[in-house]
């Protein structure tokens, strides 16, 4: 008797859970991805180099070639938004799946990277300045 009162009221949540669920990978994948973008920039001007991120949406990734920490700077960084956040992304940059950020952290393009979780979508818009606009 309690099992089947179990199921009933889970049968019952479902419909809402799972959205949330989705609204919530979705969105936490566009605030990780901004968070990074940031850093990135941040990285590219304080080395006084150009940082390029690359974004796979086969491989469900974003990558940035010689990232690494003090222990292996030479080491890639590497999100794998599929895996982490079960979200599927795309990005256009200027047309293009990858953004530059230049020596003085000025991205060679506006843009934006799109996260797709379930039926849920959520943005990180970049604009030519640099700066992360707003998540969508």
């Amino acid at each position: 008797m309690v099992l089947a009162i179990v199921a009933i009221v889970a049968a019952m949540a479902w419909p809402r859970f799972a959205p949330a669920t989705a609204r919530y990978r979705a969105e936490m994948a566009a605030r990780r991805a901004a968070a990074d973008l940031e850093w990135i920039r941040r990285r590219a001007r304080a080395a006084g180099s150009s940082r390029t991120v690359t974004f796979d949406a086969n491989a469900g990734t974003y990558t940035v070639a010689k990232m690494g920490d003090a222990n292996d700077p030479n080491a890639n960084y590497c999100v794998t938004v599929r895996q982490t956040y079960s979200a599927e992304l795309s990005a256009s940059f200027g047309g293009s799946s990858t953004l530059t950020y230049d020596g003085y952290g000025q991205p060679q393009a506006s843009g934006s990277v799109t996260f797709t979780a379930g039926s849920i979508q959520r943005a990180a818009v970049l604009d030519a300045g640099g700066a992360i606009v707003r998540l969508q």
